[in-house]
């Protein structure tokens, strides 16, 4: 930094609002960090990496600060902005789904309703795409394992999200049903599960009967 300053060129006031300055700091109150991630915001419109750089510092700085059903409202409205914006930048909505999941978990067990709705968004969300969803599947479980209720809210927000968005042929309904199985089954709702695996191999069998 210091050689940077020796060296560098000043700038014409007449080309000033050519350049874009972030200023990084450390001891911000509240409302200083808020105001600063808002002009982040303004400033790099344009940039989908620049706004996920500001929400991710939002959401730090939310989480850490402002009650939690609060806190996540605000980050999904971020993240379906960021959609809107940026429709093909996807990664970067799911890294802002993992990174909210990742500082609701520091306490799951207060926590839990928000986990849900943040992923339960996200599950509908991603039903388009089987790889999306698995991987979000992935994470939510990876978030909730080892607590028995909210192992159940997440087997509970993982039908939910499957029988209302997701529209699959029926060899990849089938799959999906035996994937879904596995987790009811690592959740200790094997027999409950069964249900879904049925439907998913009456329709593969229904639909194999239907070609011959």
């Amino acid at each position: 930094w210091n050689s940077y300053k020796d060296n560098m060129k000043l700038v014409n006031p007449n080309n000033k609002r050519k350049f874009k300055v972030i200023v990084v700091g450390t001891g911000l109150a509240g409302a200083s960090a808020a105001a600063t991630l808002a002009e982040l915001r303004r400033a790099f419109d344009e940039s989908a990496d620049m706004r996920d750089l500001a929400d991710e510092n939002e959401t730090r700085f939310l989480l850490g600060r402002a009650p939690a059903t609060e806190a996540v409202r605000k980050i999904q409205e971020r993240l379906r902005q960021l959609l809107r914006e940026f429709p093909g930048r996807r990664d970067l909505y799911l890294a802002g789904i993992a990174r909210a999941a990742k500082v609701l978990a520091r306490d799951r067990t207060a926590n839990g309703k928000e986990i849900s709705s943040l992923y339960r968004e996200a599950l509908e969300e991603c039903a388009g795409d089987m790889t999306e969803f698995r991987g979000v599947l992935a994470d939510y479980y990876a978030t909730v394992k080892g607590e028995e209720p909210l192992e159940r809210r997440f087997l509970d927000d993982a039908e939910h999200a499957f029988r209302r968005k997701v529209d699959l042929p029926p060899a990849e309904f089938f799959e999906m049903t035996e994937e879904l199985y596995v987790y009811f089954r690592k959740c200790g709702q094997g027999q409950r599960g069964l249900r879904l695996r049925k439907e998913g191999q009456k329709a593969k069998d229904a639909a194999e009967k239907g070609s011959k």
